[in-house]
């Protein structure tokens, strides 16, 4: 679990695991906003492969167990959809194993937003997520 947890939290590994998948693009490049991405308030901006950014900021920390963080500063077509994403990982131990879960959210702008996200989430970004926690299990599992 602390294992999962540092290689999924980590700022330097997340391009690693967080890759392409349909028209998502991965993470390319991740610059530490703050002096560490560990605590709240602290902030990292993420590069994705089509060199759209965003900003992540930590919202709760429970080292081990879970973390949660809100995405905000789009710089593609999201910042005409939304205002923030939210997203949560939680690790729990089930059986001797490590369970990885996690949860994603969005605020809307307006009417279209709320529609282009009810299809996006599902069809391709669920998809983006799931891989990238399979990328990961792959890494820790080796």
């Amino acid at each position: 679990k602390e294992e999962a947890f540092k290689y999924i939290a980590s700022s330097e590994k997340l391009s690693d695991w967080l890759t392409k998948v349909g028209p998502i693009h991965g993470i390319e490049k991740v610059e530490l906003v703050s002096t560490h991405y560990s605590k709240v308030g602290d902030k990292r901006k993420a590069t994705r492969g089509d060199k759209a950014t965003f900003t992540e900021e930590l919202i709760s920390v429970h080292p081990y167990a879970n973390y949660a963080y809100q995405i905000s500063n789009f710089s593609d077509f999201f910042k005409y959809l939304t205002e923030k994403a939210y997203g949560c990982l939680w690790f729990d131990t089930i059986d001797d194993k490590t369970r990885v879960t996690w949860v994603y959210s969005f605020t809307y702008k307006n009417i279209f937003g709320r529609l282009f996200l009810a299809l996006f989430v599902p069809l391709f970004l669920k998809k983006y997520l799931q891989k990238g926690l399979n990328n990961a299990k792959e890494y820790i599992e080796d």
